[in-house]
């Protein structure tokens, strides 16, 4: 299913979400783009779900590097799994900031530690420092997680180090949170006036330079509270009735930078997702904050809307421009979006 036109379409802001391309040729570009800037041509994809006594090949090699370190399998397994997600260039080496970045930040927000963004940006500006330094071309996936898990720099994986996998997978199907359906959804990002203008973030420089143009808002499947004892989630419980119902805030990074989000969700399928930058980390710098704004489709499958920018809403702001525009490849302040759910893609 593709970006096509919807029934429960958001409109606002002269931005029309129902003449968006056919939906095989929005899905496939969509999923065509991030695939291309994801996997380096040459470089097969990982199985990102593979136990380490289940694999072969380079997997079962990755693992013998973690096997003499004393942390849970789930632990290894997820280090090999985003080792593999950012190593961008595909040299098997985590070998500049930017990948060493995403890798960390990514890693303590599936841990669900309790790192200040500040702290975590320190403890990779030094250990980016030594790449290039004589012999020292970056790390890899042993060196990385050695360095990962030392009380030294990150004090709190000392009691992360047994962490289990706890998620919910992504479903294919609308299950508790319906008419959502858990897992992300990912798709374009345009500016008003201009479809062709979409969220563009660049990896790299050069002739390596490599771009991915999706967007991507995670639904997740959480416990809330109710009644005063934690039980799973019913939108029919006295307290969410007719009540945004908020996701759990989640910080993280991608080829801009820092960023925080937030986001509710309605039982009519209102959607309301907030990413905010701190790319600079000056919490009193004004930086991008993208706010989307839309409803899911009847089955679950893509989410539709309108986005402004918070800190920016007339477009005035010079400094805020130039980031959308240098860092996103925007040229508004605000535009529409169609996202489609993984299992569709």
């Amino acid at each position: 299913m593709g970006c096509g036109g919807s029934d429960n379409a958001t409109k606002e802001e002269k931005v029309v979400v129902e003449d968006v391309p056919p939906d095989d040729e929005s899905a496939s570009a969509t999923a065509s783009s991030r695939q291309k800037s994801a996997t380096p041509a040459g470089r097969p994809p990982s199985p990102e779900t593979a136990n380490c006594e289940e694999v072969d090949g380079e997997r079962k090699r990755q693992c013998a590097l973690l096997a003499d370190l004393h942390l849970s399998e789930a632990l290894k397994d997820e280090i090999i799994t985003m080792f593999n997600r950012y190593d961008i260039d595909g040299s098997k080496t985590i070998n500049n900031l930017q990948e060493l970045t995403q890798l960390t930040t990514n890693l303590i927000v599936k841990l669900d530690l309790d790192i200040p963004i500040s702290v975590i940006n320190q403890q990779i500006t030094a250990a980016a420092e030594s790449f290039g330094d004589g012999d020292f071309q970056g790390f890899d996936e042993k060196s990385f997680t050695e360095w990962f898990i030392s009380p030294v720099h990150f004090p709190q994986m000392k009691d992360a180090k047994v962490w289990e996998k706890t998620d919910v997978e992504a479903e294919t199907e609308q299950g508790a949170v319906a008419p959502f359906i858990v897992g992300n959804y990912t798709g374009k990002l345009w500016s008003e006036g201009n479809r062709e203008n979409v969220f563009t973030t660049t990896f790299g420089v050069g002739e390596k330079a490599m771009t991915d143009t999706g967007f991507t808002v995670e639904v997740q499947s959480v416990e809330w509270p109710s009644s005063g004892a934690s039980a799973p989630f019913d939108w029919d419980a006295e307290e969410y009735k007719g009540k945004p119902v908020c996701l759990t805030a989640r910080q993280g990074a991608d080829n801009v930078g820092y960023y925080r989000s937030e986001a509710w969700v309605q039982k009519d399928g209102s959607i309301q997702y907030t990413r905010g930058y701190d790319i600079d980390f000056d919490e009193s710098a004004k930086e991008p904050k993208l706010v989307l704004q839309g409803k899911v489709s009847r089955d679950g499958k893509k989410l539709e809307g309108t986005w402004k920018d918070e800190n920016d809403p007339e477009g005035k702001l010079l400094d805020i421009t130039k980031i959308r525009k240098d860092l996103m490849g925007l040229d508004s302040h605000k535009g529409g979006f169609c996202l489609v759910h993984e299992s569709d893609l």
